[in-house]
């Protein structure tokens, strides 16, 4: 590594994520109201479009010559990888805490570090309607032709070259990307054969498409939690070898 510069994307990472929950703050009722109007039929259909794409990722990065693997942190030595997750997924944790039952000390240092970790991704929970918001807006709006739609997708995808991932991870983005697509299209297109404007058909669209972005978005984060806490509590039970 030619300087500490993961620490940098680590520490930058969080006071960002920080300043625009601070800058969002006063839309908590907005927020709350997004994650209320998911239904159990978005939820469901986003839980297995994330696990899909996982799948497909996998299978991909393990295909993908190096080339592909390359991300904008590989120009400092750095893995290609979600610098937005990082705080929450690259945690250094003292070696003391996988030999046996944890010390007090080191007991009360994993839960207050989990506390932390899970204060993050509460604000990665917060700030992720306006987030999909833009996106929806930006990348699904008025898309229903077919190629307009593909492009659109793989603009989508590889517009998340800019948090690090690895260019094969921004080209397989585009596989959601796409499905988000044809949501919308369909919900498009239902509005405007219902007699709707084509504003209103856009805004039909766009609740569609983002309802299920939202809920694939929230199982990749949800997935982060359960994880997280599953092996915080078999730590501090002693179970992990």
């Amino acid at each position: 590594m030619l300087f500490p510069v993961g620490k940098f994307i680590y520490w930058f990472t969080i006071g960002m994520v920080a300043t625009i929950a601070w800058q969002e703050r006063k839309n908590l009722g907005a927020v709350v109201r997004t994650y209320r109007l998911l239904t159990l039929a978005d939820l469901w259909r986003g839980a297995l479009l994330a696990l899909l794409t996982a799948g497909i990722a996998s299978l991909a990065v393990w295909l993908a010559p190096d080339f592909l693997l390359w991300g904008w942190p590989s120009l400092f030595g750095e893995r290609a990888g979600n610098i937005l997750l990082s705080p929450a997924t690259h945690v250094p944790t003292p070696s003391s805490m996988s030999v046996g039952p944890l010390p007090p000390g080191v007991a009360t240092l994993l839960i207050l570090m989990v506390t932390a970790i899970l204060m993050f991704l509460a604000l990665l929970f917060f700030i992720m309607p306006g987030i999909v918001k833009a996106e929806e807006r930006m990348f699904r709006a008025r898309a229903v032709a077919p190629w307009r739609m593909l492009l659109n997708s793989l603009l989508f995808g590889t517009s998340h070259l800019i948090i690090g991932i690895p260019v094969v991870i921004g080209l397989v983005l585009s596989f959601p990307g796409y499905v988000f697509s044809l949501t919308y299209r369909k919900a498009h297109l239902a509005a405007r054969a219902a007699g709707k404007t084509e504003p209103e058909a856009i805004e039909s669209g766009l609740l569609a498409s983002g309802a299920l972005h939202m809920a694939y978005n929230s199982t990749i984060l949800g997935s982060i939690v359960v994880a997280l806490v599953t092996v915080a509590v078999l730590a501090l039970s002693g179970f992990l070898p």
